[in-house]
């Protein structure tokens, strides 16, 4: 189970680096999916399967209480967008996308910080 989470925290580094190095790349995936559902479907799924494998996990990494806190925070997220709906989640992401664009370094460091700690928090013994 440890090795998901590495493997995510190694997909959130490239991420990471992609946002830095090509920007874009944010408002292509969303551009595309304005008006299908199927993002607003992936985002939340993602987010409660992310949530609870962090929480589900939390005891074998080297900061369970850190750990437990980012996966509840993932599933709130996710119940949060279950309540606002495909309308709310369209109107949302309207008006984040600009201000992401402004910030693309700041959130390609955020998600390589992120990944990396996952990476670190997952790997070797407690």
């Amino acid at each position: 189970m440890k090795f998901i989470l590495i493997f995510l925290g190694i997909l959130m580094v490239l991420s990471g680096v992609g946002i830095l190095i090509n920007p874009e790349i944010i408002t292509d995936i969303f551009a595309g999916n304005e008006v299908d559902s199927s993002l607003y479907i992936g985002v939340i799924v993602f987010r409660l399967i992310f949530g609870f494998l962090l929480v589900w996990t939390a005891k074998l990494s080297k900061y369970p209480r850190v750990i437990t806190i980012f996966g509840y925070l993932a599933i709130f997220a996710a119940v949060i967008f279950i309540l606002i709906g495909h309308d709310g989640f369209q109107n949302f992401m309207s008006e984040i996308i600009p201000v992401l664009m402004a910030q693309s370094q700041t959130a390609g460091l955020l998600s390589i910080a992120f990944g990396g700690f996952l990476i670190y928090a997952y790997s070797g013994e407690k």
